[in-house]
Parts: C-alpha cells; structure tokens; sequence
C-alpha cells in the first residue's frame, strides 16, 4: 500500500486494519502469556480472569478474521483492483491482510488446546457492533474516505439505509455462521484428541 500523507489519516477507518490490530494483539497477548507460563505455570493458572479475557480475544480476532477474509474477497476486492484506487494494495499485501490471518488463526485453533463455547460468539458480535458504531458515526460526522465518498465502504452507505441495514444483517448472519463453524473445528480437535488419548 502507498503510504502517502493523503492515505495515513485514513488507515483505522478500515475494518481490515481493525481486524490486523486485534490479530497483533491477540499474537502478543498469547506469547506474553506463554512465557509467564513457561516461568511460573502455577502463578499464570491462578489468573483466570486474565486467560478469559485473551480466549474472548483470541474468539473475537477468529472470527473476525473469518468476515474480514469472506467480504473483501467477494465484496471489496473485485470494485478495488483499478490502479487509480489511492488505497490500492498490491497482491502480497492483500493476501497477507486479507487471508493469511485467517488461515493462521484456524490451523492454531485446530492445534492449541483452549476451550471453545457457542456463545462465544457474543465477542465477535460486540466488536462487529462497535465498528457499525464507529462507521455510522463516521458519516455522521461528515467526514469523507480517501476518494472523497461519504462512506467508508459501499456496502455501509448510510444514505442508502436499506442497503447498510442489509449489509450489517447480512453480516451479522455471516458471524453467526462462521464462529458455528469453528465451534465445529473445536468440537472436531476434542474428538481427534479424546480418539489419540490426548484429552487433557
């Protein structure tokens, strides 16, 4: 991406940079508290309130991943590849925001031994919400993306309020399908464990 003067006051305007600061926090998060349990495995154990706290963050940034993958594939990127797009990404950086996240955090969700709930997804669903918050605020407030439209995505044009309403629908659907689907693999990683004799 083109980091220019024009583009850097727009970067936290976008749900995939959203979505890469959480996948970084929750990557710190979770080495910081492999190394205090790898120092102290009795004194990290006695901060449940802090382990519940990176699981709703690891949840949150899982599924998150999974809607920022889904609809910039199939809703941003096919309207974003024009050249003369000022937040045009080139294809690595577009891979690694966009997908790589995902793939990693579902490959670590399949091996790391954290529990899963079904109504986990109330985590994903709040962020979901405060960046619908953020956006509609965002436009109220008159302020404009980099190309001068009052919107930060198509799909959220709040003067077409059917449309967005429809998009955080949509969405929020999607949401529900993806953290499903992942409770899925969880379910799946307990079976292959209790089949090997792994089950802690």
């Amino acid at each position: 991406m083109a980091i220019g003067t024009e583009v850097v006051g727009y970067w936290l305007i976008y749900l995939t940079n959203w979505g890469f600061v959480l996948c970084s926090l929750t990557s710190i998060t979770g080495a910081i508290f492999v190394s205090i349990y790898h120092c102290n495995p009795e004194g990290m154990m006695r901060r449940t309130f802090l382990i519940k706290c990176y699981w709703a963050l690891y949840w949150t940034n899982l599924i998150v991943a999974h809607i920022i993958c889904i609809l910039y594939w199939s809703l941003i990127y096919p309207r974003d590849r024009g050249m003369d797009n000022p937040m045009r990404l080139n294809t690595l950086n577009n891979i690694w925001t966009h997908a790589l996240p995902l793939f990693f955090f579902t490959i670590d969700h399949m091996v790391v031994a954290q529990p899963a709930r079904i109504m986990h997804f109330i985590y994903p669903l709040g962020f979901s919400f405060a960046y619908v918050a953020f956006s509609c605020l965002y436009y109220l407030l008159g302020y404009r993306d980099p190309r001068g439209h009052a919107y930060i995505y198509p799909m959220l044009d709040y003067r077409k309020l059917g449309v967005a309403i429809r998009t955080i629908a949509l969405t929020t659907l999607l949401l529900l399908g993806c953290s499903t689907l992942q409770y899925g693999v969880y379910r799946l990683r307990v079976f292959i464990a209790r089949k090997l004799n792994k089950l802690q």
